[in-house]
């Protein structure tokens, strides 16, 4: 599909954007041990994921005369990924689009063993093959090197700023969609609920869900955290999803028992004694 960055003529131009930069957490140690497996399956994960950002839904809904959002894909610097969404006037219903198409791309990557960390911010922006830039990319920077910390894509404050505005068209209701689409963490970040895209129908008296994917999603997070037992530092942020994922089962007490749920304490290295150690 044509660079929805470039006009008629050729030359590129600023849009107003949804923009996310998002960091493919361990694709480094990938790439220093030349695991070429692991990087075709990165490739081959980007590939699929770019026909989840355009939206499956957009021919239907383009035929109902609704304005959707264009979308341009960008990997960069080997383990970055940049998602652009640009935006037409109030872009209300267009920025419900990009949160469930990036929750979507996101949960696509977990489930194929890649966990993103990444930040998403409202501003100008510029996408293309050879260039990213605009004060949005700066700010999807910050927002993923200095708030993200885990494998969460959270939004800057600019975004924030979008959201709060579109949020009063539903009165701050509970019904609103971004309530869905978005959740508060413990530490005050907004970031996005990316498992709510297994709710294929989100009516309340009768929804569908996939529950291979959660239970999928339960299983690499359990893997993730055995791998990383006697890594503090990286098993915290696998702690980090599978407090999540509970936290998202625990939303749904009718549709997930104790078998989706993640037993965080059972991964949990103890402290034992030094002999352990000792031939």
């Amino acid at each position: 599909m044509p660079n929805p960055y470039l006009r008629g003529d050729g030359r590129p131009e600023l849009l107003r954007s949804w923009l996310a930069f998002l960091d493919v957490l361990g694709f480094k140690e990938i790439l220093r041990e030349d695991d070429r497996s692991q990087i075709e399956q990165l490739h081959h994960l980007l590939r699929q994921g770019s026909n989840i950002l355009q939206g499956a839904e957009n021919d239907d809904l383009a035929t109902e005369g609704f304005q959707l959002p264009d979308y341009h894909a960008l990997t960069a610097f080997t383990d970055n990924i940049v998602l652009g969404f640009p935006i037409h006037d109030d872009g209300e219903m267009e920025s419900g689009m990009a949160f469930d198409r990036i929750g979507e791309f996101q949960l696509h990557m977990v489930l194929g063993g890649f966990f993103v960390r990444g930040g998403l911010a409202f501003g100008d922006a510029y996408v293309d093959d050879l260039a990213v830039y605009g004060p949005a990319l700066l700010q999807a920077y910050e927002a993923e090197s200095q708030l993200a910390r885990d494998p969460r894509i959270v939004i800057s404050q600019s975004g924030k700023e979008v959201i709060a505005h579109h949020l009063e068209y539903y009165g701050r209701m509970p019904h609103a969609p971004q309530n869905t689409d978005l959740k508060r963490d413990r530490d005050g970040q907004w970031f996005i609920d990316y498992l709510e895209s297994t709710i294929i129908d989100p009516h309340p008296e009768e929804q569908l869900i996939d529950f291979e994917k959660v239970m999928a999603h339960r299983d690499i997070v359990t893997a993730k955290l055995s791998e990383y037992s006697a890594n503090p530092r990286v098993w915290s942020k696998y702690e980090w999803v599978a407090d999540y994922h509970n936290d998202f089962c625990a939303r749904y007490p009718k549709y997930f028992d104790r078998d989706f749920l993640i037993d965080v304490e059972a991964a949990r290295a103890s402290i034992s004694s030094i002999l352990t150690d000792v031939d």
